[in-house]
């Protein structure tokens, strides 16, 4: 088998090919059904049951060729599909998940040689820590935030829930984290079988990252565009929220498949 920069797989192009649709399909109904779409007072914010992982996943099994075509095709068909009626198209937010399957496969190519757990961890909190001090500063130094010309009040409770919350979920990562990739070593003893796959902490610091960047920074960017300019930080907070969810469920989808999946189409990593 020829090597490339790129996470190691046994799939033939043809096989390829038809995960690539399978993924597109997977990711439009996780994004679009199973999901908490278009709420009426913040519309930019979602919440996936899976639907990002979908597309990590095919970044890092199919290349970022393949990852571009699934993020963003399954959001074009998503929109044609389920959202063609209620408001126009936006191309920033399929830039958004074009990126979102394009800049894994590069970082998990880095992290698969990475095997220092604690360095990979570490560089996941500090991040955080400053994130979720970020918001109970934005929350503390102001009153109000503003959506679609209105006016909506933070009150003290809000100040306190909100942080509050992402603290929960900021733990809950990290103990997941943990407690999967001991259920990982568990389930397949031998090192060198498990080295064969990508491990929790390895995935985990890969989705936080592609979260931060894709997500966070140039999704909030691109949400902007569409939005209006003076909702950034308002969809800069909600996207805050939405990473804190999201990695716990990424990183989930993405171990399972790759444990299953392992002596089927994930070949031998480079050494």
């Amino acid at each position: 088998m020829k090597k490339t920069f790129f996470y190691q797989t046994s799939l033939k192009p043809i096989e390829k090919i038809c995960l690539c649709g399978l993924f597109i399909a997977l990711a439009m109904v996780l994004n679009k059904v199973l999901a908490i779409n278009y709420i009426p007072i913040i519309p930019f914010l979602r919440i996936s049951l899976g639907g990002p992982a979908i597309i990590i996943l095919s970044s890092l099994l199919l290349g970022p060729i393949y990852g571009m075509f699934v993020g963003g095709l399954s959001d074009i068909f998503g929109y044609i599909i389920f959202d063609i009626k209620s408001f126009s198209y936006m191309p920033p937010i399929t830039l958004t998940y074009i990126l979102l399957g394009f800049l894994p496969a590069f970082l998990f190519a880095l992290v698969q040689h990475i095997k220092n757990k604690k360095a990979m961890l570490l560089s996941e909190i500090i991040p955080m820590v400053a994130i979720i001090a970020f918001v109970s500063i934005y929350l503390g130094c102001n009153s109000s935030l503003t959506l679609y010309g209105s006016t909506y009040q933070i009150d003290l409770w809000m100040k306190i829930v909100i942080p509050l919350v992402l603290l929960i979920l900021f733990s809950f990562i990290i103990v997941f984290t943990i407690l999967v990739d001991k259920k990982l070593i568990k389930m397949i003893p031998d090192e060198k079988e498990r080295n064969k796959i990508l491990n929790p902490y390895q995935i985990s610091f890969v989705c936080f990252i592609v979260e931060l960047i894709v997500m966070l920074l140039f999704g909030s960017w691109m949400k902007s565009i569409a939005f209006g300019y003076n909702m950034f930080m308002a969809i800069f907070v909600c996207q805050i929220i939405t990473m804190f969810v999201n990695i716990p469920l990424n990183v989930s989808i993405i171990s399972c498949i790759l444990i299953i999946g392992r002596k089927h189409f994930i070949a031998n990593l480079k050494k």
